[in-house]
């Protein structure tokens, strides 16, 4: 069994806190700029080398909040259509079922003053772009995320068929991490039986993250492909979960993930 020699360290002018393995013994133990604290001062050069540094993004929960929304009814209907060729006594003539609606739905107001990662989860599945949230004979629908400085959307696009697609209501849970930034009136590291902090206030024991988990969660992160498109459809593939609307004729059986949860 090997042993990994890993230090940790704090570097006030950096406001940087690291545990790593060292490259060397060159230069000052407590020198950022020293060979041997090159993992503290680049750790995405040396990923092989650090087991935590204090400016990795750690997706600190800002929001963890339930919507429900109002998705309106799509009518249905057909249009007829008519062509003439190789003269008049030839026609084609063809219908057009349907028709298509695209809804943007404000999920919140975040209070942020710059745009957050943001993920949304409909039942058991991280909403990506393309996820199904309504599928019947009647027709689809569709929904992906977005995010600007201010909020949080939903932008919705359906379809019906010679039928109405029906007015549903479908509840997201909306998560926003927060952005940390050094607080310079806090020290590099500080804690007590209540708690800790330490990268002035990067990394505070008081809030939730994102953490990898042990079992499948809505939350999950994809590591791949997440939709395919055959025949005319689509299926979509998200932490195991398959969802497949009613033209989809293809095998897609999506890709590896990680479970992760609050």
């Amino acid at each position: 069994m090997s042993v990994v020699d890993r230090k940790i360290k704090g570097f006030k002018a950096a406001n940087v806190v690291s545990a790593f393995t060292e490259t060397g013994t060159d230069g000052s133990w407590n020198d950022i700029d020293a060979p041997r604290n090159a993992p503290a001062k680049s750790p995405l050069l040396h990923l092989d080398k650090v087991a935590f540094h204090s400016s990795f993004y750690l997706y600190e929960v800002a929001l963890d909040q339930s919507v429900t929304l109002t998705h309106p009814a799509i009518a249905g209907g057909s249009a007829g259509k008519e062509g003439f060729w190789s003269g008049a006594t030839n026609m084609l003539t063809w219908e057009i079922f349907g028709r298509v609606d695209k809804t943007d739905h404000l999920l919140l107001a975040h209070g942020l003053p710059y745009t957050p990662l943001v993920m949304v989860a409909y039942q058991d599945t991280m909403v990506v772009a393309g996820t199904i949230v309504q599928n019947e004979t009647a027709g689809t629908r569709f929904v992906g995320v977005s995010a600007d400085a201010s909020n949080v959307y939903l932008t919705a696009v359906g379809y019906s068929s010679d039928l109405t697609l029906a007015a549903v209501n479908r509840t997201y849970r909306v998560l926003v991490f927060r952005t940390p930034a050094p607080d310079p009136l806090l020290p590099l590291f500080s804690g007590d039986a209540s708690g800790f902090q330490f990268g002035r206030g990067m990394v505070n024991s008081s809030a939730d993250y994102l953490r990898r988990d042990t079992s499948s969660s809505p939350l999950d992160m994809d590591l791949g492909q997440t939709i395919d498109i055959g025949n005319g459809g689509a299926r979509v593939v998200t932490g195991g979960n398959v969802q497949t609307d009613q033209f989809y004729s293809g095998s897609f059986a999506g890709s590896a993930f990680i479970p992760v949860n609050v």
